[in-house]
């Protein structure tokens, strides 16, 4: 029996999103101060990215390493604090697996959009109280979100 359930929750613990009520532990409304102490490896943005993003700035920024692929991460605060986080692989060619994965792990998507030039995938994880998005551009390259899934649960239903 503890065999069966450390085979099961093992792989939670290295999936981004599925542990809390965020990304890897930092938790939606941190502030910066709190997401560089809970991710060491995400450090406070010092003015090196000045990005705005639909009201939010950038609060910490970093590196992380998933599965042999390296990702930039990028975190995004508003005025309630943590608001999303924004993972961009280093290897165009490390979208495809990263899509596999997601849907793997999630299922069948809440929404696709297929247009011209890009697609976007959606997924909502109410455990985690995140919105999954993967936005994949048609040369090959991808960005992956994690959202406080407050901020885009209502519109995302009624888009179905």
């Amino acid at each position: 029996m503890v065999r069966w359930t450390v085979a099961i929750l093992a792989p939670m613990l290295f999936w981004p999103g599925s542990a809390t009520a965020g990304w890897r532990g930092a938790e939606w409304g941190m502030t910066p101060e709190q997401v560089a102490m809970t991710l060491p490896e995400a450090a406070q943005n010092k003015g090196a990215f000045s990005d705005r993003i639909e009201g939010k700035t950038i609060g910490n920024v970093g590196r992380y390493v998933w599965d042999k692929d390296v990702f930039q991460s990028v975190f995004y605060f508003d005025a309630a604090g943590l608001a999303s986080v924004a993972l961009t692989p280093s290897r165009q060619s490390a979208c495809k697996s990263l899509a596999t994965k997601l849907l793997e792990t999630h299922g069948e998507p809440l929404r696709v959009s297929d247009q011209a030039i890009l697609k976007l995938v959606i997924w909502h994880d109410p455990k985690a109280a995140s919105r999954v998005r993967l936005l994949l551009m048609g040369e090959g390259g991808c960005t992956l979100y994690y959202e406080r899934l407050s901020d885009y649960e209502a519109v995302d239903k009624r888009l179905r």
